[in-house]
């Protein structure tokens, strides 16, 4: 076979030329797919040809891009006979793809001038290409420049009632191809006469557009066929104001995109009119209104969600109810209950904090036909943010007569209190001693003076409040350490102490020192593990005189604090509670290696000291209130015999306790 000159080897037909759409009432879009598996494309050719002489066929486009899938043959007489259109795909191989053939829709309107008009067509092909949908959909332009579908058909003809009283009508016809085009035909039409007054609207539902918030009017259609259009009217300033005007008889809901209805009530109003202007008499003494759904009010403490409403009036048939939707973290809505007309308040109780909470309310008849939604409103249901942590860190003897407590806890938190708890032995249970309120920092430094350090150790905890008074967070319980010292025999101190508790790192160690005269030996005499919480101090080997004697353990924490704490808790510091012991030589020479005569004593407060010594005819020949002071033999500067001579000494223990010593020595000369 010849095609217009290219020879082809191999034909094949395929249904690729899909829809042809007459634009501009002259013009014609051709519109077509890619043929299947066309491995080696040459080229698109376009033929064409018009009823007139249909077998006549022309050449009018050649396309080399295979993705090019339209064309408009512009100047064409499509608005007075059909026109027939095929591709042919030719590959480079020689072989060709040839389309049926298509020939546009033409339309012919008469007006017989009995208030009908009498459309008439052809079809595209016969029968109608696989693809094609096979229903022609019918428009009609009225008024001008709005196209609206009047009828859907499988047939060649339709009689349409006029619904205008004099004007023109212009109709086309459509047909939908499942690849996505449309053949379109071309428009014809005339002028048209007709006379009727509409009956009152009657209003399904006002309602809101969720995903806007723009209200919704829903009207059934007239009743009358010659409708052509609805007044639409909100009730503004307490007057009825036409806000717009929906034509089309069959255009039965408007949206108002000029509402405020998810802050406002909107209340609407429709009248009809035809063709010749006829109104129909409005709805304003039955108008509809939107719900307003007033803000969601959350109480974080009980967890609820209230929500208020207005009612929904004039509802036909008569409301029955309502109907709370809600939807969880942007879920599908749920139904979540359902209340009789008379209520227009709901509260959802036991909500799960951090979750989005989003609700809207419905009215709603026995038929469940009309029904009214509200705007949706959106709520958190959030849990006062809570504390990560909430640590004491330490709790130590400070200066000997207090507690400190240092407590980290998560002041970014939503913190309303504080509350520090100590343990009351007597009653058993730990009682509130102090309380901080809002606090920002996260470290606190608490002093607890009320407290007895030499005779009991404590126990403490704290509480994080949150806005609602509830427990936030409930800290780890530390206690102090209080150390005990007594003379076990003469020479050892047998110390005991409680195990310090609360750290996350645990005890590394236990430090034990001493303290001389109220001088702490910055080196510990002993380090115990952890777990061991007494040690005797053999003392026999002391020298120094006139000492008042103490020790303190500290407690050392371990390694493994998570919050980067490496803490040291300190005890009470414990006297020795002993006798003073004082030591007096018998003899001394002046002129020896021990050329200094004084006593020597241990567990002495050397306050209020005093140290005399008279010679055997009771003359006082020295006298000195400073311990480490003593006698060098000498008396107003010069040497004293040797002989029996008397001391006396009065000093006190530590505690306060009042002691002497008399005796005599020999001085050698």
């Amino acid at each position: 076979m010849i095609f217009w000159g290219i020879s082809a080897s191999l034909s094949q037909v395929q249904y690729y030329l899909k829809c042809l759409a007459v634009e501009n009432n002259n013009d014609v879009r051709i519109t077509w797919e890619i043929p299947t598996s066309p491995p080696d494309f040459l080229e698109y050719r376009i033929y064409h040809t018009d009823n007139a002489s249909p077998a006549n066929f022309n050449l009018i486009s050649i396309i080399n891009n295979i993705n090019t899938t339209s064309f408009i043959h512009i100047n064409t007489n499509a608005n007075q006979m059909p026109n027939l259109y095929f591709l042919k795909t030719f590959l480079i191989s020689g072989d060709s793809i040839v389309s049926d053939t298509l020939k546009t829709i033409y339309l012919q309107v008469a007006n017989p001038g009995d208030g009908d008009a009498e459309l008439s067509w052809n079809r595209m092909h016969n029968p109608s290409i696989p693809s094609s949908a096979n229903v022609f959909n019918i428009y009609k332009e009225y008024p001008l420049g709005y196209w609206n579908l009047i009828e859907i058909t499988t047939a060649l003809s339709c009689l349409h009632e006029i619904s205008i009283c004099h004007d023109s009508l212009s109709f086309r016809i459509e047909v939908e191809d499942n690849s996505g085009c449309v053949s379109v035909s071309n428009i014809d039409g005339g002028i048209f006469e007709d006379i009727t007054k509409p009956p009152m609207p009657v209003i399904d539902s006002v309602s809101i557009e969720q995903s806007t918030g723009n209200s919704i009017v829903g009207w059934q259609p007239s009743q009358a066929g010659d409708t052509e259009g609805y007044l639409v009217y909100r009730y503004i300033n307490t007057n009825w104001i036409i806000i717009d005007t929906v034509w089309g008889i069959n255009n039965s809901i408007y949206i108002d995109q000029s509402s405020n209805s998810c802050v406002n009530i909107q209340a609407y109003a429709l009248a009809a009119f035809d063709s010749c202007g006829n109104k129909s008499l409005g709805t304003f003494l039955i108008p509809q209104q939107t719900i307003l759904l007033d803000n969601v009010l959350y109480d974080p403490c009980e967890r609820t969600h209230t929500l208020t409403w207005t009612a929904y009036i004039n509802m036909d048939p008569l409301i029955t109810g309502y109907k709370v939707f809600v939807s969880e973290n942007n879920w599908p809505f749920v139904l979540l209950s359902t209340l009789p007309a008379g209520e227009v308040s709901f509260t959802h109780n036991n909500l799960n904090t951090g979750t989005q909470y989003r609700y809207f309310i419905r009215a709603f008849n026995n038929s469940n036909n009309n029904t009214s939604s509200s705007c949706i409103k959106v709520d958190y249901a959030f849990q006062y943010r809570q504390p990560a942590f909430n640590y004491f860190a330490n709790a130590t003897v400070e200066n000997n007569d207090h507690i400190r407590l240092k407590l980290f806890f998560d002041a970014s938190a939503t913190i309303r209190q504080v509350k520090i708890y100590r343990y009351d032995d007597n009653s058993g249970s730990f009682n509130e001693i102090d309380s901080y309120n809002t606090p920002t920092d996260d470290i606190l430094i608490i002093d607890d003076y009320n407290v007895s350090v030499h005779k009991r150790f404590y126990r403490y905890r704290a509480l994080l409040i949150d806005s609602c008074d509830a427990v936030s967070l409930q800290s780890n319980v530390v206690n102090s350490i209080l150390l005990t010292a007594e003379m076990s025999n003469p020479g050892n101190i047998y110390l005991q102490w409680n195990e310090f508790t609360g750290w996350e790192g645990g005890i590394e160690a236990y430090n034990i020192y001493r303290i001389i005269d109220g001088i702490l030996d910055p080196y510990p005499i002993a380090t115990l593990p952890s777990g061991m919480t007494e040690y005797t101090d053999e003392i026999d080997a002391l020298t120094t005189a006139g000492n008042i004697l103490s020790y303190l353990v500290a407690a050392i924490e371990g390694e493994d604090n998570s919050l980067g704490f490496k803490e040291i808790s300190y005890s009470n510091e414990a006297i020795v509670e002993t006798d003073p012991r004082i030591y007096v030589p018998n003899a001394f020479r002046p002129d020896g290696i021990n050329n200094i005569f004084k006593p020597v004593g241990i567990f002495m407060n050397q306050q209020n000291y005093s140290f005399r010594i008279y010679n055997r005819w009771g003359n006082m020949v020295f006298q000195t209130n400073s311990f480490p002071d003593g006698w060098n033999g000498t008396f107003k500067g010069k040497r004293s015999p040797g002989g029996v001579y008397i001391y006396h000494i009065s000093f006190h223990s530590p505690e306060g306790k009042s002691f002497e010593k008399k005796g005599t020595f020999v001085l050698v000369r």
